[in-house]
């Protein structure tokens, strides 16, 4: 049986989906913003409002990157998450002790709440030692390293927690946060370029009123 319509994204899709169409007709969708010399090629494009391209035909905006998320309507009052991006040497600098530091001024100003610390495939050894010291110090905190955690575990803390922090190098976990109904805020990182996307998805989300800074959360 042939298919009316062919969704996907990530790069490594898009020659397969134009092969496709261009031998069966079928209407092509990508979820990402494809290269610029595949763009016309697209039936339709769910581009991220941070990446910057301008309107097209084709384009359709949308406000971060989708993802499978939803408020299930669960969350513990007295439930936090922090989850922790790491090094991209060409969008921003990594300092470990920084944002540790500010870790752990959250948990210090949010003694209500038991805070759950997860890392992710970027996040540097050194932090995560940090990290696991911190964890160590306070009762309240227990630390998840993303190696030991199930498939589904984020997912299952985003509807269980009520407030979320996220460092803005993870835009995939912002969004996956905020799509779970969530509280955000955002641990800044330092930004190499002044007007890369992550750093543009920053702004916009703060513009919005959609994310806590953390300046704000701790003044």
């Amino acid at each position: 049986d042939s298919a009316d319509l062919l969704i996907g994204t990530g790069s490594h899709t898009h020659l397969p989906m134009l092969l496709q169409k261009k031998q069966t007709g079928i209407p092509v969708v990508t979820c990402m913003t494809p290269a610029r010399h595949l763009l016309s090629r697209f039936d339709l494009c769910f581009v991220p409002e941070h990446d910057g391209l301008a309107g097209a035909a084709n384009i359709v905006h949308t406000l971060g990157a989708p993802n499978m998320s939803r408020d299930k309507g669960r969350h513990k009052v007295d439930r936090g998450l922090i989850l922790l991006g790491g090094i991209d040497h060409k969008s921003h600098h990594w300092h470990g002790q920084k944002i540790v530091a500010m870790v752990e001024k959250l948990i210090q100003n949010n003694e209500q709440l038991s805070w759950t610390l997860s890392s992710s495939p970027r996040t540097p050894g050194n932090t995560i030692d940090l990290v696991k010291r911190l964890a160590g110090k306070y009762p309240r905190i227990e630390f998840f390293d993303y190696r030991d955690t199930p498939d589904g575990w984020v997912e299952k803390q985003y509807m269980q927690c009520s407030v979320v922090w996220v460092t803005s190098d993870s835009i995939s976990m912002i969004y996956e946060a905020l799509s779970a109904g969530c509280t955000v805020g955002i641990l800044p990182v330092t930004w190499k370029r002044k007007n890369c996307k992550f750093r543009r998805n920053e702004a916009m989300l703060l513009s919005k009123g959609l994310v806590i800074p953390f300046s704000e959360h701790n003044q």
